[in-house]
Order: C-alpha cells, then sequence, then structure tokens
C-alpha cells in the first residue's frame, strides 16, 4: 500500500520522482505519430498533392511537393524513434511556419492553420528541451 501512494504523489506532486524523462518521449512521439499520418495521404495521393503546391505559384513545385512529403514523413519518423531530436524540431518548425504563411494564407485559424500552429508549437517545444526523452535513440 505504501509502494501504491508514493506512485499516485508522483502522479499528482510536482517535484515527485523522475517524471522529466516522460514529457519529451510523450510530445516526441505523440507529435512524430500525429505528423506521420498528416504526411502519409500526401504519398498515396501525390498528384492532388502536387497540384496544390502548383497553385501556390512556387517557383519549382514539383520539388517543393516532394521536399514536403519528405520533410514530414521523415521527421515524423525521426521523432518517434528520437534520433537528432533538437535538428529535426527546429527543420519541421520552420517547415510549419512556412506552410502556415503560404499554404494557409488568409484562412481562419480554426479549421485553416490551425494543425500547422499546433505542429509549430509542439516542434517548437521539443527544440526548446534539453533532453530527447526515455527511448530515445540519440541525445
Amino acid at each position: 500500500l505504501k509502494y501504491d501512494m508514493e506512485f499516485l504523489q508522483t502522479l499528482f506532486t510536482p517535484g515527485m520522482g523522475n517524471l522529466e524523462v516522460w514529457a519529451p518521449f510523450i510530445l516526441r512521439v505523440g507529435l512524430g505519430l500525429g505528423l506521420l499520418q498528416h504526411a502519409l495521404p500526401k504519398w498515396k495521393t501525390f498528384e492532388q498533392f502536387k497540384g496544390f503546391v502548383v497553385s501556390l505559384k512556387w517557383p519549382a513545385p514539383m520539388l517543393f511537393a516532394h521536399l514536403a512529403r519528405l520533410t514530414e514523413t521523415l521527421g515524423s519518423v525521426m521523432l518517434v524513434l528520437g534520433i537528432f531530436v533538437k535538428p529535426v524540431s527546429v527543420v519541421l518548425a520552420g517547415y510549419f511556419l512556412l506552410v502556415i504563411l503560404t499554404a494557409h494564407r488568409g484562412q481562419k485559424f480554426y479549421g485553416g492553420w490551425e494543425l500547422p500552429y499546433l505542429y509549430l508549437l509542439g516542434a517548437l517545444a521539443l527544440w526548446a528541451m534539453n533532453f530527447s526523452g526515455a527511448m530515445a535513440l540519440t541525445q
């Protein structure tokens, strides 16, 4: 019974136990898995996605379409595995800032640039952490 009470205290008492290793783990795996679900359709419906990128009137839309799906896919896998989390987070933060300023320009927050904004915040939070969390392949 004493052990059970100590465990419960670690859940609700700041500074109890060694839970700080789990915060970056939860954030990077949750963000990575969510981003992977966001990235995978870009591989299945690439022609449609490429058409969207063309509509943005960017130079070299084919290159940017490939870079977008590669950045999202590779970045998400690297986050889940905990590989080079800090540099990957910087790249993803820059990518999602670009997405907000271009692909979602002029849209409302809710149902518009809300999701890339949350990915941007998650990437910035991971970048700001000094540790990649439990079960990361690199620190």
